[in-house]
This record gives C-alpha cells, structure tokens and sequence, in this order.
C-alpha cells in the first residue's frame, strides 16, 4: 500500500511533462532584411539612465550607463563638503549606477526581439510632435538593418503598445542575464516606471 502514493506522485509528474506545450521556436529568415542592431535608451527623470545594445548578427547584449547622475538626496544637506566622497562611495558600493556588463545571447533570445521588430508598422515609427512631455521614462530606440536602413522611434515616455511590448521584452532579456544586485536595482526601477502602461495595455 506504501507504493500508492508514491506510484501516483510519479504519474502526476509523467502526466504533467506530457502535458506541457513545447515552446514554439522561432526562425528567422535571412535571406529577407533582417534587423541586425538595436539600442534601446531609457531614461527616467528621477533616476539613473541606461542604454542597452543589442548586436543579432554577432549575437550579444551590453548595458550601462548612459551619462553620469547626482541623485538629489545626496544635496539636500546644504554645503555639504562631503557630497563627491559620497557620490564615489555610493558609486563603488553599486548602489546607484550600472555596472557595465556584456553578454552572449543564444538564437532562442535574440528571434523573438527580431521578430517583434519586424511586426512594427510604419506608425510605430512615427514620432509626434504635439506630444506633451510629462514627467516619467523617456524611451528611445535606435535600429539597423542588413540593408542599412537606419530607424528611429522616439516616443518620448509614452510608447504605444508595440514599442511598449518590444521594450519590455529588451528590459526582461536584460534581467535574464544580470548577475549584479545593482543592476537588478536599476531595472527594478525601469520597470517601476512601466507598470501603468503595462496595466493599461493588459487590460486593452
């Protein structure tokens, strides 16, 4: 009778493995124009900046900082003559910046990036100009292609479901392969600042 439950505990695991859809693999059809670069800037107006790179033909990722920030808290103390040695501390103990890392990606990372650039309309790469800039995370996207057409998308901090969508996949891609806490905090933050569009397009 000892051999029931344990008899059942392995069917379950059998019926769910059999039961679990394989990822659909996606492939890319060189022969057609493929995008070969893509940057990804993103900029929060409260917090630190980062860019991230994206090479699909040589098939790796960079991030790091995109310009130096102060954060306010370390001003609030008037005079304060010890604000660049805690400025570099806080920089050294990872606190508050990116610590640069670049990473090897595997086809099954890069192709679905790929084929979500390449599901992009002509709108979502237009840029309006009427747009008011609010406070927020700027979002701004820089590609290349193998025909070398260069393309922009700036929608300033509010990207429409598309670019949204493709930034997300970029920002989690990020996260997959960070193995610095700091980096983590970073990220943190960008996603912080994505969570109302995010709701928004959910609901949609």
């Amino acid at each position: 009778m000892k051999k029931l439950p344990a008899l059942f505990f392995i069917f379950v695991i059998f019926w769910s493995c059999q039961n679990t859809k394989p990822k659909k693999k996606i492939e890319i059809d060189h022969s057609k124009t493929q995008p070969i670069f893509i940057k990804l800037g993103l900029y929060p107006s409260f917090n630190q900046p980062g860019e991230i790179l994206i090479n699909f033909n040589e098939k790796y990722i960079l991030f790091y900082n995109a310009s130096p920030y102060s954060y306010e808290e370390l001003w609030r103390s008037e005079y304060n003559q010890n604000i660049p040695e805690k400025q570099n501390n806080l920089y050294f103990e990872n606190h508050y910046t990116i610590v640069p890392y670049h990473s090897k990606l595997s086809d099954d990372q890069i192709n679905p990036i790929i084929q979500k650039i390449n599901s992009l309309s002509e709108k979502d790469y237009q840029f309006d100009p009427n747009f008011m800039m609010l406070d927020g995370m700027c979002y701004y996207f820089q590609i290349l292609f193998s025909d070398h057409t260069f393309r922009e998308i700036n929608p300033l901090n509010y990207p429409n479901k598309n670019q949204f969508e493709l930034s997300k996949m970029i920002i989690d891609l990020v996260e997959e392969n960070s193995l610095n806490e700091a980096n983590d905090q970073v990220l943190n933050t960008f996603k912080d600042y994505q969570k109302g569009l995010e709701k928004r397009y959910n609901e949609e």
